[in-house]
């Protein structure tokens, strides 16, 4: 779904911008196929491949995260797995690490593998 049709258009902008994204760059990487919208119930995410084989939630908004992101976490790791990639990474707060005790922080990232 391109998510500048969702609900959730106008947190997925706020939170981009956050990160150092704008509203323009996500138009451009899902219209171009670099990136997708990957609704969930609940939220949206914006996922993109990157060269080393992971996929990228570069932007991820919603409500309720503690109740949607293991399901979100189980879809996301069969589509990685389905296309090839070998580790989930999520890009963002520190605070994900408290939602996601069981990812590894690798910098400022937080990555998973996908088995």
């Amino acid at each position: 779904m391109a998510p500048w049709l969702s609900d959730w258009w106008p947190q997925i902008c706020e939170t981009a911008e956050r990160g150092g994204h704008t509203a323009a760059e996500i138009i451009e990487e899902v219209s171009t196929g670099k990136a997708i919208g990957w609704p969930v119930d609940g939220g949206f995410l914006l996922l993109a491949r990157t060269a080393d084989d992971a996929i990228l939630i570069w932007v991820g908004v919603g409500k309720g995260v503690r109740n949607w992101c293991g399901t979100a976490e189980a879809e996301i790791s069969a589509f990685a797995k389905a296309v090839g990639c070998n580790k989930l990474r999520i890009e963002g707060r520190r605070g994900w690490q408290r939602i996601l005790p069981h990812w590894t922080r690798v910098g400022d990232d937080l990555e998973l593998p996908v088995t």
